[in-house]
Order: structure tokens, then C-alpha cells, then sequence
């Protein structure tokens, strides 16, 4: 598999899988960007879950105000 794809695939909601496997099969543990972007996606989408669960009408407005932004409104 690519490396653009697995990171892909991490970035997109497999951050911690991604991040597990690396550290058990020992694959892609010093190899750039692996070493930095997996535990910083596994961060975020922790951090994302957690404010879903914790205040999930903030979280829905935050991804509104995201979402506007990039679609310039």
C-alpha cells in the first residue's frame, strides 16, 4: 500500500488503529511523517470524539463553523 494512502486512512478516522499497528508490528516507526502525523491524527480525533460525547451541540456548531469556512460562506 502507499504511504499517501495509509496516511490517508489514518487521517480520515484510523488515526489510533494506524498508531496500534506501527507500535505492535513495528512498521513505520521512523520512517517521516509517520513518526509525527500518527499520534497527532490519533490526538485530534480523540480530542473530536471526546467533544462529541462531552457537549455534542458544540461540537455539531464548531464543525459548522469549519465547514463554512472552507466552503467560504
Amino acid at each position: 500500500m502507499r504511504e499517501t494512502t495509509l496516511l490517508s486512512l489514518a487521517l480520515f478516522g484510523g488515526g489510533v488503529g494506524a498508531l496500534l499497528a506501527q507500535r505492535l508490528l513495528r512498521h513505520k516507526t521512523r520512517k517521516q511523517p509517520f513518526p509525527v502525523a500518527l499520534p497527532t491524527f490519533s490526538v485530534v480525533q480523540i480530542t473530536a470524539a471526546s467533544a462529541v460525547l462531552i457537549a455534542p451541540e458544540r461540537a455539531a456548531a464548531a464543525l459548522d463553523a469549519v465547514l463554512r469556512s472552507f466552503a467560504g460562506n
